[in-house]
């Protein structure tokens, strides 16, 4: 049985969004003023760090063909001889042009870590991940 923990009193457990929903939907946990590492399309390491907009939601902006790392404040207790897999939301990436890096997220039993989702913005325009996005 996977066991999740959160790390960070803001974050969402992850739900199955629906009854016959293939897996569920971990969200982002992003905390005001906290750091988010990245990459440019140079591959320089950047850090940036999480706003807020005028509704008081805390987001975090990608330029286009930017990559970072998307914290999502739970750690995942992995069964021994199991993994975990993450998969881009399709709408997400038709609506939004943000994608996995590696297309496929694979957790492995021994990572004990925060959980993050390496992100890429494919469209021609910034775009903002706010906390609690899919």
């Amino acid at each position: 049985m996977l066991k999740i923990f959160k790390v960070n009193k803001e974050a969402e457990v992850p739900v199955y969004s629906t009854d016959m929903a293939a897996g569920f939907d971990i969200k982002a946990c992003l905390t005001y003023q906290s750091s988010i590492k990245g990459y440019t399309t140079t591959n320089a390491d950047m850090e940036t760090f999480v706003t807020m907009d005028e509704h008081k939601r805390s987001y975090i902006s990608i330029p286009q063909n930017w990559r970072f790392l998307i914290p999502t404040g739970i750690i995942l207790d992995i069964p021994e001889e199991h993994y975990v897999e993450i998969y881009s939301r399709s709408g997400t990436a038709i609506k939004k042009g943000l994608a996995l890096i590696n297309s496929v997220g694979i957790i492995d039993e021994d990572y004990t870590k925060e959980l993050f989702i390496p992100i890429i913005n494919l469209s021609q325009e910034p775009v903002r991940i706010y906390h609690g996005d899919r």
